[in-house]
């Protein structure tokens, strides 16, 4: 009753690779599809990339963002020019792509926008969210959304990325290819879906506390400024922060409203820094007074974790498409060019070889954890998507 199929490319024309792709997805899927979820790499000239995928579905509700990288069933590809799309056809599900722009000016009020419209809908069952990675509070996105979305609503997505400069990423909204701005796909009717998150990063027992926040920006930990705390744990300490020194730079945050026997923390990294303070802008929010725990990656944790979560998703029946964000440091920045190999086939074994799958690095992932959506960062969060 739902089908979905997916199509890539790694041309470097942008038109073409944008064409190449959503033919290759609508001629798998068999039938002209109602919705379209694309993700690409900010080589692309992400007008004419954009553009050409709506030409050839020009009915279908169409929302994406570009990402470090995209994850198909061949793999994850953090080429400067690859474009990945997943077509869906459902009778039993409508779909309608929603926009908002101005995502840095106040990203709580943006997300009761969101979520008033959502809650305009009859049956809206999930909101696929795709908020710019650089610009906004994420956290704060996602409490202004609960406050007016309906309570059962999933809410599924990550945060729009690019190559690792921490420049500038790009939302696409059916026609619209935009900065600062939220994309997000909604979906009504009788579909299920079902969820699992995983980061593999181990506290480490070291504590630091937030002494002066504001949002996103935290200006001190432990009365000092943020980047002279952090820069102590890079391997190699600099003045200047580095988008290459993300990995090292986990924290992890304690849940205080879940079961305390659960011990569930989300991971929180910076991803911009204020040269001349010191500040750092994490797009999950980090109030003041708040005490975190540094936090390491580890390589096997991260693989046995994701394939853990896999299967646990897996047990629960056999979906129409999964949904994959995934975050960029666990990508080429922890396993080079293993990244495919080590740790997407091994997920993606839990789950029959024709089911779709469209996945992207991403600059933190939204998903629920212990009954609420959360914002994560160094995480791997699945979505899958089922008939009723």
């Amino acid at each position: 009753m739902s089908r979905a199929a997916t199509g890539e490319s790694r041309s470097h024309d942008s038109e073409a690779a944008g064409r190449q792709a959503a033919r290759e997805a609508i001629e798998r899927l068999g039938c002209a599809p109602d919705a379209m979820l694309v993700f690409a790499t900010a080589g692309h000239e992400q007008e004419p990339l954009l553009a050409a995928i709506r030409r050839e579905a020009p009915n279908a509700a169409l929302v994406g963002c570009t990402g470090a990288g995209v994850i198909t069933r061949r793999g994850s590809d953090e080429g400067t020019h690859a474009v990945a799309v997943l077509a869906i056809a459902s009778e039993q599900a409508r779909f309608e792509a929603l926009f908002e722009e101005g995502f840095s000016h106040d990203a709580e009020a943006l997300g009761a926008r969101l979520g008033e419209r959502v809650a305009a809908h009859d049956r809206p069952r999930a909101l696929f969210v795709f908020p710019d990675g650089l610009t906004g509070n994420t956290s704060a996105l996602v409490r202004g959304l609960e406050r007016s979305a309906p309570p059962e609503l999933l809410v599924f997505g990550g945060a729009a990325g690019e190559l690792m400069q921490l420049t500038r990423t790009y939302q696409y909204a059916g026609p619209r290819v935009a900065s600062d701005s939220v994309a997000a796909l909604l979906v009504e009717g009788d579909l299920r879906f079902e969820t699992e998150v995983s980061h593999g990063c181990r506290p480490l027992g070291l504590e630091h506390v937030v002494t002066r926040a504001r949002g996103g920006t935290v200006f001190e930990l432990d009365g000092r400024p943020a980047w002279e705390v952090l820069r102590e744990y890079v391997d190699e300490p600099r003045e200047t922060f580095n988008a290459y020194d993300v990995p090292y730079l986990a924290l992890a945050q304690h849940l205080t409203d879940v079961d305390p026997d659960t011990h569930a923390d989300v991971i929180r990294v910076p991803l911009g820094c204020d040269s001349a303070t010191g500040a750092l802008f994490f797009p999950g929010e980090l109030p003041e007074g708040e005490t975190l725990v540094m936090a390491r990656r580890d390589e096997d944790d991260v693989i046995v974790r994701a394939v853990d979560a896999s299967r646990t998703l897996a047990k629960r029946g056999r979906p129409v498409f999964v949904l994959q964000a995934d975050c960029t440091g666990r990508g080429r920045l922890l396993f080079g060019d293993s990244v495919t190999e080590r740790v997407i086939t091994p997920v993606q074994e839990s789950f029959a070889d024709d089911v779709a799958w469209l996945g992207f690095h991403s600059y933190g992932e939204l998903a629920p954890l212990g009954g609420r959506v959360r914002f994560h960062n160094y995480t791997m969060a699945l979505c899958a998507a089922y008939d009723v």
